[in-house]
């Protein structure tokens, strides 16, 4: 399915397509996400509330995983609508690599309803932290339960969920 969709999207550039290709939810034709084209570049992309690189990985993992049906709406595309600027192969490449990560990680995302806070004791002993693990730590801070940390992380799933682990082994975080 995976080669399916990158083809669809591949010919959608080569045409040059200017517009939006809806992605709808083949049983319910509800609206799943939607990708922004310009001359045969994606340009942006809304899935959910967000128009981030995070949003597009996490739309096409959507609608790999949960089946889609396309539909294109050609129009004149304002370069001031653009959040993104790449191509449909570089799209591609960079997806290969985030998929194959998510779905090793996947068997590690803690359940939607669980609360986090940040150990105080951890950040009483100062340790040194990456730039990753502080954006998860100030997230947890202003949302504890998992789903909002998901929602409102600019990191990729993949990439918070390792985190998550990883900062759980460190004593970081308390489970509540």
């Amino acid at each position: 399915m995976k080669e399916k969709f990158f083809k669809y999207l591949e010919d959608q550039s080569l045409v040059g397509f200017s517009g939006y290709i809806n992605f709808l939810d083949p049983e319910n034709s509800r609206l799943i996400g939607t990708i922004l084209f310009s001359s045969g570049k994606i340009l942006g992309v809304q899935y959910g509330k967000k128009e981030s690189y995070k949003s597009l990985i996490n739309l096409i993992i959507n609608v790999l995983e949960s089946g889609y049906r396309a539909v294109q709406e050609p129009g004149l595309v304002e370069t001031k609508s653009q959040k993104l600027n790449i191509s449909v192969s570089h799209l591609e490449k960079k997806f290969s690599e985030s998929y194959e990560l998510y779905l090793k990680s996947k068997e590690l995302k803690p359940p939607r309803d669980l609360n986090l806070l940040v150990n105080p004791d951890y950040i009483k002993e100062a340790k040194p932290l990456t730039p990753s693990e502080f954006s998860l730590l100030s997230t947890i801070v202003d949302h504890n339960n998992v789903e909002d940390i998901y929602k409102n992380s600019e990191l990729l799933d993949f990439e918070l969920t390792n985190l998550l682990v990883d900062l759980k082994k460190k004593n970081a975080l308390k489970v509540l």
